[in-house]
Formats: C-alpha cells, sequence, structure tokens
C-alpha cells in the first residue's frame, strides 16, 4: 500500500516486491488502474515501483470498526475493539474479527507483526495498518480489512473492567487503550504486593433488567438480563448466535467460547455488553457471564404485518403470513432466502439457515403461507434501520395455506377439484419479464439444440419482441432453425440471461424470422435475437475449437466468438479483412470482466469474409492479430516451466511451472483447474485475458505460468494466449497430430519427457501426460477422494478416446462408482 496526500492505494504485482521496499519507503510506481475483488489497485510489474527516497508515515485516520468502508480504503487506519471471534491462521498470518460496537472489522495481522504474543477471543486491541478490501459478495461494498504488518502496529490489552452498571460503557475508538482495573489485596508490610488482576465480568445474579430495557440502553453498556431460548445457536445465521425472550421483547446473545449450546426452551441469564453489529442488537457475556438455570415456557409468537418488522419487534418470535413473492434461492454458505408479498404490497425477506434443514423447493412463487421466526436485522450502513428479516427455525414453522396456480395466484387447497388456469400466452418480450411464472410463447427457432452445449435440451427461439433460450424437457437433435415452436414452461434465469424451462413443446410449422442489422454494440434488448453486424475483423485468437474475434463497428469493438457446435472454422475470419457476421446476441458469463455481449455464429454460412482493409497491425485493440490459419494458442511460447502436479504447487510459489487439469469453476479473472492432486486458480492477463470467454467448466487444459500466493489460496498468472492449451488442439489443424489411427503409449508410459505418439509439441505431451497420471494416481491412492477422482478420470478418458484414440486410452480404468457419469 502506499500513500500520499490524497489518498492511498494497493499495489498489486506480478511477483515480490524486493525487500528494499520497507515500510516507510518513499516510492514511484507505474502500472494500471484496476479492481481486484473490489479493491482498487495499481497492477504493475515489480520492477516498475521504484524507491526514491523514505519519510515518515503518515498520520493514522481513527476509524470505528463499523465504519470500514470505501471512504477509508487505502489509508492507514487504527481501529481498536474486542476480539469476537477465535482468531484463525490464513495464508497472510493470523485473522481475527473485531468490534467496538459499532459492527464487525476483518484483521489481517502478519507474523512479524504478532511474533511471539496471542491472540485470544475477548482481548482488546489496538490495530493500525492499511484498510483493504476483498469481497467475494459482489456488491462492490462489503470484505473490508485493515492489515497490520509491523509490531507497534499491535497492541494488546486484557477485557476492560468498569465497575458493572447498566450505562457504564466502552472507551470510544479514538481513547486511549483501555487497561485493567488494580485490586491489589492488602499484605503485610513485610510481603510484597500481590500482582493487579483484571476483575472479569461479574457472574449473573437475580438482579436482571427487562429485555426491553436492556434494548434501550447505550451501545457498550453492561447489560444483565434473562429470557427463554428461541432460537438455538445457528438459527440466525451465524453459528455463535442464539435468540432469548422475557415478557416484554427478545434480544440475540452471542454464544462464548467453551459454553455448551443451550436447547431451545433453555433458560438463560446472561451478564455482558450490548453491541449491534449491522444495526441488529446483541449481548455479549464471557464464560463468566453466562448462566444456564433449567427450562421455562416458550413464549407465544406474536402476530405482525409484513410492515411491522423493525426495531420495536427486533429480536421477537413472530408470525407473518403473505404470498411467495420470488422463489426460495440457496447461497453458498447453505442460506436460503425468499421474499413474500402482503395483499397491501408490503415485502418482507424471509431466511433460513443451512442447520433448519429446509429444502429450497419447500415453497412456490404465488403459495401462500404463514412462517414463523425470529426478527432480525441486516442494516445496508452505520444507523439505517433496513435489512430486517424473518430467520425460520425448522420446517415446523412453515405452512402453506394456499397453494398457486400455474399463473402464480394462490388458490385454496379445497378447490383442487377446479380445472387449473391455462397459463397465459405472452409475446416473448413479455415473457423474459415473468421470472418465476408459468406462461406459453410462440416463435421460431433460430439456433438448433447443437450450437450452446452438447446437451440437446439448449435451442433459442424468437418472436416479433425479442428472443429467448429455451431448456427443453428432453434431448431433441430434431429441431431446425426456421422451425415454428409453441412451448410453456416456466421463466428462469440462467447466467443472469431469462430462459423458458419448458414442460412442454408443439411444432407449428415453418417460418421465417427478421434479422436485426445492428451498426451499433448488441446490447441487453438484442439478448438471444437473430443479429448482424459489418465490420472489421481487428483481432483472432482461438483456443482448442473455438476461437474469439473483435469486429470494428463504428467505433465500438464487438465480441464475436466461434463454439464448437457451430463448427465455424477460425480460418473463416481474417485479421485486416472486412466481415459480416451473423449470430445469436450473448450476454456475458456473470463474473467476467469482459460486460460486453457477443455475437455467436451458428455455422459457417454466417460468417463471410470481404476485402482487405486496414492491417492487423493498425488494429487498435491491443489484441493480438492473428494471421489466416495459424493458432494463437496452438503451442507455448517457450518460456522455460517445470511440470508439476497442482497439489505441490505450495513448494514452487515464484516459479514458473505447466499445470493440466480440469476447468472446475469460472471467474472474472480466469479460472480453477484441478488435476485430482489438487485445485488451483489460474488467473489470465495481458493476451492471456482474451481467451477467457473460450474456457468453459470441464475443458481439459494446460497453463503455463507464475505461482504466487494470493490471500488465502495460490494462484498461477499465465499472460500469454499461447501458454493456454486445450485438450482439443490435439486434433486442431497445424497442431501437428496424425490424422490417422496410430498407436498410443498406455499410461505407464505416460511420463515427463515421453512424447505422445504423433504429437509434435512436446509441451503438449506432458500437459496430457499430467492429466492421466494424477487422474489414475488419484484413483488408486486417494481413497477420501474416490468420486472426484472418478470424475475426472472419466472426462479425461472420454476427451482422449475422442481426439487422440489408439489402445492406450482404453486402458485407463474405469468409475469404481457405477453411478457416476462416464
Amino acid at each position: 500500500f502506499v500513500q500520499d496526500d490524497s489518498g492511498g492505494i494497493a499495489l498489486y504485482a506480478d511477483v515480490a516486491f524486493p525487500a528494499e521496499l520497507s515500510v516507510g519507503s518513499v516510492v514511484r510506481a507505474t502500472g494500471t488502474v484496476d479492481d481486484r475483488f473490489a479493491q482498487r489497485v495499481l497492477r504493475l510489474a515489480a520492477e516498475d515501483v521504484v524507491a526514491v527516497g523514505a519519510a515518515d508515515l503518515p498520520d493514522a485516520l481513527t476509524l470505528a470498526t463499523g465504519d470500514a468502508g470505501e471512504a477509508a480504503e487505502g489509508l492507514r487506519a487504527t481501529a481498536s475493539g474486542e476480539v469476537i471471534e477465535a482468531p484463525d491462521a490464513v495464508a497472510d498470518g493470523t485473522a481475527m474479527t473485531i468490534d467496538d460496537g459499532t459492527g464487525p472489522l476483518r484483521v489481517i495481522v502478519t507474523g512479524e507483526a504478532l511474533g511471539a504474543r496471542s491472540l485470544v477471543t475477548g482481548a482488546i486491541v489496538r490495530v493500525t495498518g492499511p484498510l483493504g478490501q476483498r469481497d467475494s459478495s459482489g456488491t462492490g461494498i462489503e470484505g473490508y480489512r485493515l492489515f497490520v504488518t509491523t509490531a507497534d502496529g499491535l497492541e494488546i490489552a486484557p477485557a476492560p473492567t468498569p465497575t458493572p452498571s447498566p450505562t457504564s460503557t466502552v472507551a470510544p475508538s479514538d481513547g486511549p487503550m483501555p487497561t485493567p482495573t488494580a485490586t491489589p489485596a492488602p499484605t503485610p508490610s513485610t510481603t510484597p504486593a500481590p500482582t493487579a488482576s483484571a476483575t472479569p465480568v461479574p457472574a449473573p445474579s437475580a438482579e436482571t433488567i427487562a429485555i426491553a430495557d436492556a434494548r434501550r440502553q447505550p451501545i457498550g453498556a453492561l447489560l444483565h438480563v434473562a429470557g427463554v431460548v428461541t432460537a438455538e445457536p445457528g438459527r440466525l445465521g451465524s453459528p455463535p448466535l442464539l435468540v432469548i425472550q422475557d415478557a416484554t421483547a427478545g434480544i440475540v446473545i452471542r454464544l462464548p467460547d467453551g459454553v455448551s449450546p443451550p436447547r431451545r426452551g433453555a433458560r438463560l441469564v446472561v451478564a455482558g455488553r450490548l453491541a449491534d453489529p449491522y444495526g441488529q442488537l446483541e449481548v455479549r457475556p464471557d464464560i463468566e457471564g453466562w448462566l444456564e438455570t433449567g427450562g421455562g415456557p416458550s413464549p407465544s409468537a406474536r402476530a405482525l404485518d409484513l410492515s411491522a418488522a423493525g426495531e420495536s419487534t427486533e429480536g421477537l418470535l413472530a408470525t407473518v403470513e403473505g404470498t411467495v413473492a420470488t422463489r426460495p434461492a440457496r447461497a453458498t454458505s447453505g442460506d436460503l432466502s425468499l421474499d413474500i408479498e402482503s395483499p397491501s404490497g408490503s415485502r418482507l425477506r424471509v431466511m433460513a439457515d443451512a442447520s433448519a434443514g429446509l429444502d429450497p423447493a419447500f415453497v412456490a412463487v404465488g403459495d401462500a403461507v404463514r412462517l414463523t421466526g425470529i426478527v432480525g436485522q441486516r442494516a445496508s450502513r452505520k444507523g439505517a434501520l433496513d435489512g430486517y428479516r424473518l430467520w425460520m427455525r425448522d420446517e415446523a414453522d412453515v405452512s402453506i395455506t394456499a397453494h398457486a396456480d400455474p399463473d402464480g395466484s394462490p388458490t385454496p387447497t379445497a378447490s383442487e377439484k377446479h380445472a387449473p388456469k391455462a397459463p397465459p400466452e405472452l409475446s416473448i418480450a413479455a415473457a423474459r419479464t415473468r421470472t418465476d411464472k408459468i406462461v406459453t410463447i410462440k416463435g421460431v427457432v433460430v439456433a438448433s439444440t447443437s450450437l450452446l452445449d452438447a446437451t440437446g435440451r439448449r435451442l433459442v427461439v424468437q418472436d416479433a419482441t425479442g428472443g429467448i433460450e429455451v431448456l427443453l424437457p428432453t434431448a431433441d437433435s430434431s429441431w431446425r432453425p426456421g422451425d415454428g415452436m409453441t412451448a410453456t414452461g416456466t421463466v428462469k434465469r440462467a447466467y443472469d440471461a431469462p430462459r423458458l424451462a419448458a414442460s412442454s413443446v408443439e411444432r407449428s410449422g415453418s417460418r421465417t424470422v427478421s434479422i436485426a442489422r445492428l451498426t451499433r454494440p448488441p446490447g441487453p434488448a438484442d439478448e438471444w435475437r437473430l443479429a448482424r453486424i459489418d465490420g472489421g475483423v481487428e483481432s483472432l485468437h482461438r483456443l482448442g475449437d473455438r476461437w474469439i474475434a473483435e469486429v470494428r463497428v463504428g467505433n465500438d469493438l464487438v465480441p464475436v466468438i466461434g463454439l464448437a457446435g457451430a463448427a465455424v472454422p477460425s480460418t473463416a475470419l481474417e485479421v485486416g479483412r472486412s466481415a459480416t457476421v451473423t449470430g445469436i446476441v450473448r450476454r456475458p458469463y456473470p463474473t467476467a470482466s469482459d460486460r460486453r455481449f457477443a455475437i455467436e455464429p451458428r455455422s459457417s454460412a454466417d460468417v463471410s469474409i470481404g476485402a482487405a482493409g486496414r492491417s492487423a497491425s493498425a488494429a487498435p485493440s491491443g489484441g493480438t492479430a492473428v494471421p489466416s490459419g495459424t493458432a494463437s494458442s496452438a503451442g507455448t511460447s517457450g518460456r522455460p516451466a517445470t511440470d508439476a502436479d497442482i497439489g505441490r504447487l505450495g513448494t514452487l510459489v515464484g516459479s514458473r511451472v505447466r499445470i493440466g487439469g480440469i476447468v472446475v469453476a469460472l471467474a472474472g479473472d480466469g479460472f480453477d483447474l484441478e488435476d485430482g492432486t489438487g485445485r488451483a486458480h489460474v488467473v489470465l492477463t495481458g493476451t492471456a485475458a482474451e481467451m477467457l470467454p473460450l474456457v468453459d467448466v470441464d475443458d481439459a487444459l494446460n497453463a503455463l505460468g507464475l505461482v504466487r500466493r494470493a490471500k488465502d489460496r495460490l494462484e498461477v498468472i499465465v499472460d500469454a494466449a499461447e501458454d493456454l492449451v486445450r485438450l482439443g488442439d490435439l486434433t486442431a489443424a497445424g497442431s501437428g497430430v496424425a490424422s490417422g489411427p496410430g498407436p498410443s503409449p498406455s499410461p505407464a508410459h505416460l511420463t515427463p519427457g515421453v512424447r505422445l505418439a504423433g504429437v509434435a509439441d512436446p509441451s503438449v505431451a506432458l500437459g496430457v501426460a499430467g492429466l492421466l497420471v494424477a487422474a489414475v494416481a488419484t484413483t488408486a491412492t486417494l481413497v477420501l477422494r474416490r468420486r472426484r477422482a472418478a470424475r475426472l478420470t472419466a472426462r479425461i478418458r472420454d476427451r482422449l478416446a475422442r481426439h487422440v484414440g489408439g489402445p492406450g486410452t482404453s486402458a485407463l480404468p474405469a468409475p469404481a462408482d457405477p453411478e457416476l457419469p462416464a
């Protein structure tokens, strides 16, 4: 991180910075402004950071833990608070979460800064260092963390011990570090006085206050409250959180370390401090301030209108009624969320933790429901009275009072004897807006089932108003462009794009459809429609049997993507010549950094090349110009590299390696590659970044790049298009693979340094060998990963059988589990 009088920013280099760039160095840096996990960075080469002097560090900005945000990102800051979660080891050192009562803040302490000291839950700390960000939510406003990199940037003190009082408060974040109250015992003068010790938070006593009164106390106050558990730990989306309620109100309690989780219905007496992370009030006792006193009668749920969820009802066990407005969605954490709506239009977000055991199909859009749960809050910002939601605890909290008709309106269960209403027939433009509704559309097939993937179920239909992807009930390769289709199904979103999940389809003759001629880049209004562009070809890259080009339309560059299903050779376009391209307009992958909509031709008939235009060298796009018939990624750049299993990349940080594996996930900056020994994230930069639209899940790839350790994972940085090789390249023109059948070595002979028969490029042989050896070795030795290894082996065997052939490929073992796909 660097900072001047105007602000601060993170420098993100290709390799580790030299040791002489220490804290306090004045530097001159040259690079490209970019964002990485929403953190603004200057991407550069390490040699482009030059020390030009030294200076005192700038004064640290005093920051409340709940105020960490965009305005302070990159600046040196200081914050104080209590360690509220057990510290854990991460790649950069030790991570902990602190809170001064205004909200939690993630802190990363390097090993050098921590030294021999230890961090424990409940400790009071002051931390100083630059504020960074790593947002994985996609919102761009989460994931802030403060980095402590020097020993004097961390001060640790025992927990504060003010005299217990409902109005006592913690020290403000900009005040002096709290210190324990000395309580020396009187002793004879001849005996040294004992060392002062911190007074612990008193154990709970009968002197408790009503929870309603406790909720009115200032943040940081020491409270004594009692109540019955209405939601056991974990039901509010965080394992340490539970809820108690008395006759006046309810409140969240944070379970202290070392305490057995109480059951629902248990009676608790607790003494702890009041905090409000994300606006939700909670009491934070330690183990000395916790007492379970048996059981008590569970309070009755209070009936609430959807608009009544707010500060006055937070923490209460409540029941609400409404109509399901959005289908339940499951987050990566396993939590479910949906919205319900009242007849007056009020909406409430309803949540269920993974531990509640609810299936996403427990309700459908349009169902009339009665739901019970705890009113909670996650405010959008400090002081905002929003983000209220209802946390359901288990299946008993769900009651469906009326099921939805196919058109989405609730119908009493008793009326099921009546025939359901026919779904409305809508134009495609109108149907696209009816997410989670059942509709009927009529249109013309403009892309067959062979274009988008190999499932035989996805095609594209268009009418005069727009286009939409249709997912057929079963695979059917008989559909052709021009076929009329009537389809009934549910409108969904797939990769952020509209899709009709059809339950029934019918043919309705043959028809023609208009092709939109675009003189501008395609956009959301053109999505899934058939469109045509004219312009000069500025760049062209190939990855296996896929390619991507850029065609200049006016002053803009429009991506043109050649899919494997279209079978359009990359030689159909030539850099420097004009072209006319017809195809389906498609939006980018949700996490892609390139947000441009692309044109995807359906066959060679959709591409025609014209006269020569500007030369390839004149292309202003910055992309690599590829001459006709040349594959930019057919081989590697020739730079030295070590062939490595992904599982041992941790020993090769800073080295250039070649890895091979299966793509298991896509991201905005690259993809995750897995070879059976481990998983690594491959980051594409430079000309390699232009290849990302051609990469798909389940591709078998070789990648050559530099290994680096990121925040919590290993990454391989690939900066040249030619250093990314798809297994499909083995059969591409010019790849050097013999066209006829020939002998192929058995897996036992596929060792580093031995070339595959017929393969001209030894780097490709090494990659295939790595894939085979990793898959077979994993199946034989890693019993706990048997299913994953079997999948990898099956995929690799299938690819080799298609692309290489010969008896060697048939020698691979079959998947161990007959239920796994071959």
